[in-house]
């Protein structure tokens, strides 16, 4: 609102008004010092720029991706200060969100994103480009409480939580549906006559990377989670490797599973009846349930039956520091993860989401939902530092080596614990 004073003279005619000011230019009308007069600037629209992979591309043609534009363009409508803008990147090789990010950072400040969007395996990656900033004093109380416990735990680096997962899957098993009996839930009951044949990925992997199955199987002997600085005891490695060794001696696990690559499709080989179970997660049976397949969930046989289990996905993170861009930034990640928001676009999507209050809307399965949550709570963030990368390695070699006959299960423990005991 802008207000006049002149004071008129009684000698001369009243001088002409000055030109208007531009619009977000403040500035003082009246010479004299008694009457300050300021025209308030009007607030700029602030552009929220957000990098991601594709898969979260709100144009792309997807039933999933209209509704994640529809939420953005609502909220835009919410908040007409903000205007969003989304780019996608690609999320590996000498052009990747990454490292975009890294080299923007000292020669194009003005290009950086506010938010990214980026694979659980990329987290350590992206804390060491200094770009992420912590969300610890800005997401509310309340709402850090509603996540299942991976969702802070494991995204936080060097005591500062740098991330919050967008969408994410869990690790179990799939087995066809109305198979007579049940799915054990120990190892010792997979080298029965009984028990039901398993495939899972065993193969060496392109960056040499531990298995999810392999993954699972020691966050359930380990707390709290394996790796070079909380090691499985040696006499649980021992326990794990005989129980897996004597399941592989009862046909049960097959060899087969020493050819299989996590991108194989083990879902066909349950299908034609090549196994009874298989390792898969939460989007593949989903996807699979709205196809109509006969494929339905089952656990994953633990040492000890624990209801561990890997999660990964995206993670969203806070690349600004800028306190009127944060502000934006923490206004559209709440309204992108209100719950009621969050489980629509779950359903449409086949990503879980990691706030509790949002699992009942986008689960409609009773007993899934039941099954669901109970790994959500125990679940674990695949982890992507340095050193869980070669210890992960390590184990990966030491399982197929057992597998292969080359190596007892009391040799394979020792080796590890070797390796890395202080």
């Amino acid at each position: 609102m802008m207000v006049l004073a002149a004071c008129q003279s009684q000698q001369q005619e009243p001088e002409p008004a000055p030109p208007s000011p531009p619009v977000n230019t403040p500035l003082m009308l009246s010479p004299s010092p008694a009457v300050a007069v300021v025209v308030e600037p009007t607030p700029a629209i602030a552009t929220l720029r957000v990098w991601g992979p594709v898969d979260f591309d709100p144009q792309r043609p997807n039933a999933d991706a209209e509704i994640w534009q529809q939420q953005q363009s609502d909220f835009e409508t919410v908040h007409p200060e903000i205007e969003m803008v989304y780019e996608a990147k690609p999320l590996t090789g000498p052009a990747s969100l990454l490292t975009y990010l890294n080299a923007a950072s000292s020669v194009a400040p003005s290009v950086l994103p506010d938010l990214i969007i980026i694979p659980v395996t990329a987290l350590a990656e992206a804390a060491q480009t200094g770009r992420l900033f912590p969300l610890d004093s800005l997401i509310a109380a309340p709402i850090q409480e509603d996540f299942y416990p991976f969702a802070i735990r494991d995204t936080s680096v060097e005591g500062q939580w740098l991330a919050l997962p967008l969408a994410v899957r869990i690790e179990h098993g799939l087995t066809r549906s109305g198979r007579r009996g049940q799915i054990p839930l120990t190892l010792d009951k997979m080298a029965s006559d009984s028990a039901p044949t398993w495939l899972f990925s065993a193969q060496d992997s392109a960056n040499g990377e531990v298995s999810n199955a392999l993954l699972l199987q020691l966050l359930a002997i380990t707390a709290p989670r394996p790796g070079p600085e909380s090691l499985p005891t040696e006499a649980n490695l021992v326990a794990l490797f005989t129980a897996l060794q004597a399941a592989q001696g009862a046909g049960t696990i097959p060899n087969q599973v020493l050819l299989l690559a996590e991108s194989d499709d083990l879902v066909g080989r349950l299908e034609n009846g090549e196994a009874e179970l298989i390792e898969g997660n939460s989007y593949r049976y989903l996807e699979e349930r709205r196809q109509g397949t006969s494929v339905t969930f089952a656990p994953i046989p633990t040492l000890f039956g624990h209801p561990v289990t890997v999660v990964d996905g995206y993670l969203i993170a806070l690349t600004t520091d800028e306190p009127r861009q944060q502000a934006a930034a923490i206004s559209y990640i709440s309204w992108i993860l209100t719950p009621s928001r969050l489980a629509a676009w779950s359903r449409a999507s086949h990503w879980v989401p990691a706030r509790r209050s949002a699992l009942a809307a986008a689960i409609d399965e009773d007993s899934y939902r039941t099954f669901l949550a109970e790994r959500l709570e125990n679940g674990w963030l695949r982890p992507s530092d340095a050193p869980w990368r070669d210890f992960g390695q390590t184990l990966h070699a030491q399982f197929r080596a057992l597998l292969l006959g080359h190596i007892s299960p009391a040799q394979a423990a020792e080796t590890i614990i070797d390796r890395y005991e202080p």
